[in-house]
């Protein structure tokens, strides 16, 4: 990861948490900001006016609402631990 830059970096460590996210942006418009997806639902939405701006408002959001997620615990300087979640029994 040499090469990339620290966004780029953040962004490949919160798609490798599998934690989704979508940014878009229009001119001047500044930045609109969502957590989550559209099948499971967004848990934040917002919008910034500079790009350096991104990277907290993501930070501050998966910290409010995936707090136990991988990019979260490493970000924190915990060691992350994977919940367990019983299957669904069938029938």
């Amino acid at each position: 990861m040499a090469a990339m830059g620290i966004l780029e970096q953040e962004l490949q460590k919160i798609d490798e948490s599998e934690i989704n996210l979508s940014i878009s942006w229009m001119l001047d418009a500044g930045f609109d900001l969502k957590l989550g997806d559209e099948l499971g639902g967004f848990v934040a939405e917002g919008q910034v006016r500079s790009l350096g701006d991104v990277l907290p408002w993501f930070q501050e959001a998966i910290a409010k609402h995936y707090p136990t997620t991988r990019y979260h615990v490493a970000r924190m300087g915990g060691t992350f631990t994977p919940e367990f979640v019983e299957p669904i029994a069938k029938g």
